[in-house]
């Protein structure tokens, strides 16, 4: 493991269950009690929706969590045409193109996890939906390319009058559009989002209970624990995890 890296664990503080990293780098999953109960991996055919629910409502959870920080930063400025900055400070920025990015990661195509369906996760929420819809544009031709006109270049050069005749500075102004709005939108979505996803895991969660208590307990106790967590490293970056 290097010396570099560090693991966030989003994890119940109330589980009976407890983690441990070993030497190899690898998580594994134990019973804090120490008792003679069994902590079992959930069938495959389960678990693999369940494992990405939660994964989705982590990202949903922290774009929660950086338009809460905005607030603790003074909140949204009043619009205006700005000159030598932006409409919000450098903070502020980052909290809401972090929140954008973390909020459309749940929607987008993946390799490894099904994308949230928007017309499912918001329903016959017209004001979420077409907040979404908006959003997802500007996540896709302004926040990750620069195909719309919220950024624009204009390169110009000065020249002198007749009697100076030399080009005196040559440069380019640079506008982008920040709409303030957009952030009280995406709060929007990612509420509609959450409390979707949340219900959703419940269900799920009931449905795995009703499965597992319908199986003989001596097959029940002898199912596999769960497999240890690999944790990632510089090497693991390009791949696809397993």
């Amino acid at each position: 493991m290097s010396d570099n890296m560090s693991y966030t664990l989003h994890f119940g503080a109330d589980s009976q269950a407890a983690i441990t990293l070993d030497d190899d780098a690898t998580i594994t999953m134990d019973l804090k009690d120490g008792s003679q109960r069994s902590i079992i991996a959930i069938p495959a055919h389960l678990a693999a929706p369940y494992a990405e629910h939660f994964a989705h409502r982590t990202d949903l959870l922290r774009a929660r969590d950086f338009l809460a920080e905005i607030d603790n930063q003074g909140g949204v400025p009043t619009p205006a045409l700005i000159q030598g900055g932006g409409a919000m400070s450098v903070v502020c920025q980052a909290l809401w193109l972090s929140a954008l990015g973390s909020t459309m990661k749940c929607f987008q195509w993946s390799k490894r996890r099904t994308e949230l369906d928007p017309a499912t996760v918001f329903g016959t929420d017209p004001t979420a939906r077409a907040a979404f819809d908006l959003l997802m544009k500007l996540r896709n031709k302004y926040v990750l390319h620069d195909e719309n006109d919220w950024m624009q270049a204009v390169p110009y050069a000065i020249v002198g009058d007749a009697d100076h005749a030399t080009v005196s500075e040559i440069g380019c102004v640079v506008l982008e559009g920040t709409d303030t709005a957009h952030i009280g939108q995406l709060r929007t979505v990612v509420d509609a989002a959450c409390d979707w996803i949340t219900r959703e895991i419940d269900t799920r969660t009931e449905g795995i209970r009703t499965d597992l208590q319908s199986r003989d307990y001596t097959d029940l106790v002898e199912m596999p624990p769960p497999p240890g967590i690999q944790t990632p490293h510089t090497g693991s970056i390009g791949y696809r995890r397993r």
